[in-house]
């Protein structure tokens, strides 16, 4: 009885055994098989309602996008896409350095962006309409002319287009301030500048064609203060491409000084401590993107005559002209405030020194591209030499001449060959 009771018990024992190692071995294999669990982040401000969506830091999709919200837990990520050729930035010094590649940037969506610092979302808004891939030049256009700073005050279109051949000539201004670019697009758009009561812009009283103080009423504010400085940019509006953008020598976004009482001293630097500018009430500061000029001129038709390169870009000149590229030598002539002590004087970090140290020289780049410098901010190329002994270029800005015969001893001419002129 006790021997075959023993049977049964020892019998049941490995049976039940075996059941027990069964299911520990279903429970491994279960936990081996399972798929990673997202990444749960604790977003800094709880959501105050259960269906409202919060934000988690964008370091948990580098370099990836920042991802997808639900209340408290962020999506899995999306692989990034492998980035495209077209994004490398051209050629940046005439030694043949190699090419720098655009600063990433966060895409949330086809036409929604996140800057680097996830400060600031960014929307992608197309702003010229390409005629089969490239600039709508107008016919009977031959020459380009770059106002890279163009301001609201003093815009260089304004006077390229009042001499006497404006009428082959396109001009591509690039203003980064967002408030001086709003007049610079009110001029370009017929609608604003007919119905100017319903898109008014006030200014202070100014001063009409015979001296008569006038108040910024619409209508004369138009026809007799701004139409004075900008008349001809209104009338050339075909041939007038307005960008909302800093330009630069690296393509993202930056933040931007708006200034402090003159939207003219709006820089991506700092005013320094103790500056003019400084103690004023400043503007405070927003983020603009930044452009190379290079990735822009791609798109223009290489059989026009490229005339002039013209920057003000309140300190950050150097980084604008090497920004330019490749195509700096299609190029007549560049004007630059590239010396001006007063604006290094006034904004922190930029000393052409401390720039060239950086890799940064204007003067290497321009001298490596053939380049003269004449005087003032004004560089001529020399390939360009039979254009100016003929005096073909137009080297001017709003505020800068330079005497004829200046150029041709810069560029070496013998006198002999000099046309005769006024030399006085």
């Amino acid at each position: 009885f006790f021997s075959c009771m023993g049977f049964r018990f020892v019998t049941l024992a490995a049976f039940a055994l075996g059941i027990l190692v069964g299911a520990l071995l279903v429970t491994l294999s279960h936990l081996l098989s399972a798929p990673e669990e997202a990444p749960s982040v604790t977003c800094s401000s709880p959501p105050q309602a259960p269906a409202a969506a919060c934000r988690c830091p964008v370091q948990v999709c580098e370099p990836c996008s920042p991802c997808p919200k639900t209340v408290h837990q962020c999506e899995p990520c999306a692989p990034c896409p492998e980035p495209r050729e077209e994004d490398a930035a051209r050629q940046a010094d005439s030694d043949g350095a190699a090419a720098e590649l655009t600063i990433p940037i966060p895409t949330v969506s086809s036409s929604v962006v996140l800057t680097p610092d996830a400060k600031y979302l960014g929307l992608v808004q197309p702003v010229i309409a390409l005629q089969d891939g490239l600039f709508p030049i107008p016919p009977g256009i031959k020459r380009l002319a770059l106002d890279l700073g163009s301001s609201m005050y003093s815009p260089s279109g304004q006077r390229w287009f009042r001499r006497g051949d404006g009428d082959d000539l396109a001009v591509i201004a690039v203003e980064p301030h967002p408030y001086a670019f709003s007049l610079l697009a009110y001029t370009s758009h017929p609608i604003m500048v007919d119905n100017p009561r319903s898109f008014m812009f006030y200014y202070p009283p100014c001063r009409s064609y015979n001296g008569t103080k006038m108040t910024p009423a619409p209508e004369v504010w138009y026809k007799s203060c701004f139409n004075r400085s900008h008349r001809d940019l209104y009338s050339r509006r075909k041939q007038f491409f307005p960008l909302n953008a800093a330009v630069s020598n690296k393509a993202g976004f930056s933040p931007f000084n708006l200034g402090a009482g003159d939207s003219g001293v709006g820089s991506l630097y700092e005013f320094k401590h103790g500056s003019k500018w400084e103690k004023k009430r400043p503007w405070g500061w927003t983020q603009v993107p930044t452009i190379r000029m290079d990735h822009i001129l791609q798109f223009l038709p290489q059989n026009l005559t490229f005339e002039i390169v013209k920057i003000d870009a309140q300190g950050h000149d150097a980084e604008v002209i090497t920004g330019v590229g490749e195509f700096i030598t299609k190029f007549k002539c560049v004007i630059g405030e590239f010396d001006i002590r007063a604006g290094q004087e006034e904004y922190e970090g930029t000393e052409n020194e401390r720039k060239a140290s950086q890799g940064v020289d204007y003067r290497k780049f321009l001298k490596g591209n053939g380049f003269k410098h004449v005087e003032l901010g004004l560089w001529v190329n020399t390939r360009f030499k039979e254009a100016f002994l003929k005096a073909d270029y137009m080297c001017t800005a709003w505020d800068i001449n330079v005497v004829h015969w200046r150029i041709l001893s810069t560029l070496g001419i013998p006198k002999a060959e000099w046309p005769k002129m006024n030399t006085g």
